[in-house]
């Protein structure tokens, strides 16, 4: 009886894995089964970032405990071989938003597989994360 109740188990778990295997197959195979919903990203924080097909960029929003997907139509291989250089981004970007440079504090960057494009995620440093 024992080991008639194993295989049930184990031919259960099988099913189920061969089950989950499909659905995600199918929905990579079908990008419009999930199509992105078009509007404004809502973040309460960005944090750790990463690359999915296509250039759609995932954003961790650890404040607001979830995951966004943005579509950056950013999928345009450069022409030529790609120098990156992020040396004192963080004074650049200090700049762009207008407060000191020690008042940065980056979060992530990553850079996009295709086009070789770096992606910043950054907050003032002097706002500590918490939420509103």
């Amino acid at each position: 009886m024992r080991r008639t109740t194993t295989w049930i188990g184990i031919g259960i778990a099988m099913f189920l894995s061969i089950a989950i295997a499909m659905t995600a197959t199918a929905a990579l195979q079908n990008p419009s089964a999930s199509p992105l919903t078009a509007g404004k990203v809502q973040l309460m924080s960005a944090g750790p970032m990463a690359f999915g097909p296509a250039g759609i960029l995932f954003v961790g929003d650890s404040l607001g405990a979830s995951v966004v997907a943005i579509d950056t139509a950013d999928t345009k291989a450069p022409a030529a071989p790609v120098k990156i250089n992020v040396e004192g981004i963080d004074a650049k970007i200090a700049a762009l938003v207008g407060i000191a440079p020690d008042q940065i504090a980056i979060n992530n960057v990553v850079v996009n597989p295709i086009s070789k494009n770096v992606y910043v995620s950054h907050r003032a440093a002097a706002v500590p994360m918490q939420r509103p």
